[in-house]
Formats: structure tokens, sequence, C-alpha cells
């Protein structure tokens, strides 16, 4: 159960620490960087398994991520923010090979993800936003990036060739492609779909505006197709609404991603996923969070007043609410 609680932070004036303040948690010890390139100094200290929590703020992250570390940020939609602003990394994520099990949640990225054609295992994105993700590379059972989960996201372009065993869940997508083998994408909005060969597609909602090969050997299941059905000797095609018309599928809908958008289902009971839920990015085991808020502790409001008390105390009012995803 949410527990909502109000603290009153009594400061000197003028040592307030600065929203820019990076904090590292290492085996319960924490440090806070505030340098110019607080980010990058926070992981160069970092050890395998430390945690990094990024403020709202905008930062510019490490030439290559090549340890396994977990980094939380504010999140990006402005009206979950408001408090804290949205945490924004300004250029590309570039992950090397020892970033295994590493975890991302709650950030925007100007650039991209970026899997330095290597295998790279377990990485979890969550709840973030990026230009792109790139698991690229031809195919190869032996160095293929393996067991890779992308989850309740927003991701201009997902291209998976380098991918073997990923689970794309509950995501906000414009183009996915690029044959990942044996993933399982489920429960997302996809607005352009190809190359995607010997996978589990089920429970999305996805609206094709242009027809380039879907690829070869992928089951599509309970799908909500905003086009006719394919003839398609190469795929399997089970239980699929197709034709749907795009426009009123959903509550609003103006573009494949918009923070003024609303994609509930007009009709969610018209449109049955696999495991007996509503299809698209609210139905699911990973159902969307509205405002992708990151699952620790979130900042909701914050009044801090423009002089100090008589006492020469600076009150500062901040209301946190805990989560529980």
């Amino acid at each position: 159960m949410k527990r909502l609680f109000q603290f009153l932070v009594s400061a000197i004036p003028g040592i307030l620490v600065a929203q820019s303040a990076v904090m590292l948690q290492h085996q319960g010890v924490s440090t806070t960087f505030i340098t110019a390139t607080p980010f990058a100094d926070a992981y160069n200290a970092a050890a395998n398994g430390d945690t990094i929590y990024l403020p709202g703020g905008v930062f510019a992250p490490p030439s290559n991520i090549n340890k396994h570390i977990v980094v939380i940020g504010a999140g990006h939609y402005p009206d979950s923010t408001q408090a804290t602003g949205t945490t924004t990394i300004n250029t590309n994520i570039s992950l090397d090979e020892n970033a295994d099990k590493s975890v991302f949640q709650g950030i925007r990225i100007l650039g991209y993800f970026y899997f330095l054609n290597k295998r790279i295992d377990s990485v979890v994105i969550g709840r973030c936003i990026a230009s792109a993700i790139y698991i690229t590379g031809e195919y190869d059972t032996a160095t293929n990036c393996r067991g890779v989960y992308i989850y309740n996201s927003v991701i201009s372009d997902l291209s998976m060739g380098h991918a073997t065993n990923i689970r794309v869940f509950n995501n906000i997508i414009n183009s996915l492609s690029s044959s990942p083998r044996n993933a399982w994408i489920r429960n997302n909005r996809i607005t352009n779909l190809s190359a995607v060969d010997y996978a589990l597609l089920e429970n999305n909602t996805i609206n094709q505006t242009y027809f380039w090969s879907f690829g070869s050997y992928s089951t599509y299941r309970n799908n909500v197709l905003g086009f006719a059905l394919p003839v398609d000797n190469n795929n399997t095609w089970q239980n699929n609404y197709h034709s749907v018309d795009w426009n009123t599928l959903f509550v609003k809908s103006t573009a494949w991603f918009d923070y003024g958008d609303n994609y509930h289902l007009n009709t969610p009971g018209s449109y049955i996923g696999t495991d007996g839920l509503q299809a698209g990015i609210y139905g699911g085991s990973a159902p969307y969070k509205e405002g992708a808020v990151p699952f620790n502790p979130h900042i909701q409001t914050k009044v801090i007043p423009l002089q100090t008390e008589s006492n020469g105390q600076l009150p500062v009012q901040v209301k946190v609410t805990a989560q529980n995803n």
C-alpha cells in the first residue's frame, strides 16, 4: 500500500545542495558528487553492483559503461517531474561487454542506447525515453546479447539484429526492426514493424504506415492491427483483430508519441489478449505506468520559501510518495 508522508527540512541559507548533485550508493554508503561531470565521476568511482541516482538536470554520461551498475533517474514526463525536473542524458549511452545486468530507469536520452557489438546480457531498460536502442551486429548464437528486458519505455527506433531471447513489454515504439531471434514482443504500441524473424508477438497494437517485409517465421497472436490481415505464408497469424480504425482506437492519439496523448483504448473490452486481459500497453503483466515514474520514492511537490524565518532557518516542505512498482 502506498504511504504518503511529509517532512520539514531546515537548512542554513546558502548551503542547500543543488539539484544537479549525483549520488553513488556502495554497500550502504552514499557519496555525493557535485562536479562539472557528476554522472561520469560517480561512474568512475563505482564498483560492480553499485547504484547511481541522477536527479533532475542534464548530464554527460561516461564514454562507455563497462560495469554492472544501476542508474535511476527522476523520470522524463513533464507533468510527473514538476518538483524534480526531468533527468536528461545529453548524448548516447554506450554499453560495453562488462555491462551485464546493468539497469537504467527513469531517464531521457537525447541520443540512443548502443550495445557495442559485444555480447552484453541481462540488461534492463525501463521507463526511459530514447531516440533509439541499437543492439546491432550480425546474427550469431555465440555473440548475441541475451536476456535483455525493455519495458514501459518510449523508443523512436528499436533495432535488435544482435539479440536473442529478448523481452519487449509494454513500450511505445515508433519503429521496431532488424531480425531479433526468439524475441517476446508483448503489449506494445508499435507504429511500424519490419524484418522481425522467429519472434512471438502478442497483445500489441500495430499500425503499419509503410509496408516493408514483416519478417519470417514469427507468430502473431491477439494483436490489434490497423491494417488488413496480410497474406503471408511465412508467419503464423492467430486470433488477431485486423482492419481496426487507428484513429478511434485510442482515447487520444495525435502522433506516434506525444506527452499530451492518451493511449488507453476507447473500448478495452473489445480487444482481449492471450492472457484474458486487454491488449495494448495497459494490459499484460507489466502495464504501462502513468507518467513512467521510477520505482524509488517519488517527490511529488516541494515548497522552498524565498527568504528565511526570523530564526534564520529556511523551512523546505517536500512531499514524497512511496511506490510499490
